[in-house]
């Protein structure tokens, strides 16, 4: 089988553990990198993880090319594996197969992290993410934070603290914004950074704001699990709760008024939550926002005049 291919050609080019140990780690840092890295970036990386000897220019050429034939440079410079069947061999195999040369990719995440904080530091927003990541996959204080006192969430969160240009960037930054990483987002949020950072999408709105508005149920009980403010709005005057009303998102509506979002809220248009969702013609949401209780909400709009206006609203849309 596909195994035993790759076990005979490894067997040949390497024959000792020693000779294998030369290039295990560019092919970890190869495995844990999120994209394709230049021969330059992978040197730099595999030498983050020394502190006192290096591996020279042409040592690290020459074991580049013992693995030419199972990593290709493509014409942007940049390397990856010749094919994913390769690469999964090289992460996991079958109980019936030989476990010989299987690579720890927590070693590569390891090396990522540290090239990021001891060479590329600070780090812009996206960089910020992607070593949280990386940190969180190798999780190197797995076994030492007990004996040292500190946990291992504590260490990792000063780690990013000590390594990011800005915390509220990375928190705000687009990547985050439309595709989070809830993880990657607590580690962010306990290295310091505020849950209501502002972003440069959708009027300026609050990280909280956004998630809300695109359904992303794990990130806005993460923000609200900091603290972050549940009436927050962007430059228009909408609320988290205005969004999630308008989309339908009716769980993250739950975890808004759990937090006693003020269902009476208008936008700088005079159009509170139960409009947006009839406007939209999110039926659940307006069922579920008329249902709950308005009688703690002292605000510009009674429960009667919402209704009143949601009746136009949808009326009016059809």
């Amino acid at each position: 089988n596909i195994s035993e291919v790759f076990l005979l050609h490894f067997n040949i080019k390497f024959p000792s553990v020693r000779s294998f140990e030369k290039v295990s780690p560019i092919l970890g840092v190869c495995l844990a990198t999120l994209y394709p890295l230049k021969k330059e970036e992978i040197f730099d990386t595999i030498n983050s993880g020394y502190t006192q000897r290096y591996i020279s220019w042409e040592d690290f050429c020459h074991r580049l090319e013992v693995l030419s034939k199972f990593i290709h440079e493509r014409r942007d410079g940049t390397y990856m594996f010749f094919h994913p069947a390769f690469r999964e061999w090289l992460i996991r195999r079958d109980d019936s197969d030989n476990p010989k040369f299987l690579c720890d990719i927590r070693h590569g995440h390891a090396l990522m992290a540290f090239k990021y904080s001891r060479v590329d530091a600070p780090l812009s927003a996206d960089k910020t993410i992607e070593l949280g990541h990386h940190i969180l996959k190798a999780h190197i204080y797995k076994n030492i934070s007990k004996q040292r006192g500190y946990s291992s969430r504590d260490m990792q969160a000063y780690w990013m603290t000590l390594s990011a240009e800005n915390l509220n960037s990375a928190l705000a930054c687009h990547r985050n914004l439309f595709s989070p990483n809830v993880k990657v987002i607590r580690l962010i949020l306990l290295s310091g950074a505020n849950p209501n950072a502002r972003s440069n999408q959708l009027s300026h709105a609050p990280v909280l704001v956004i998630h809300s508005k695109e359904g992303f149920a794990d990130s806005v009980s993460l923000l609200l699990e900091f603290n972050a403010n549940v009436d927050a709005v962007n430059e228009q005057g909408m609320s988290a709760l205005c969004y999630a009303a308008a989309e339908g998102h009716l769980d993250v509506m739950k975890m808004l008024c759990r937090k006693n979002a003020r269902l009476s809220h208008v936008d700088k248009m005079g159009q509170c939550p139960a409009v947006h969702a009839a406007q939209n013609g999110q039926h659940e949401a307006l069922d579920y926002l008329l249902q709950c209780d308005w009688s703690s909400y002292d605000g510009q709009l009674t429960k009667t005049e919402a209704m009143q206006q949601a009746l136009v609203s949808g009326a009016a849309m059809g």
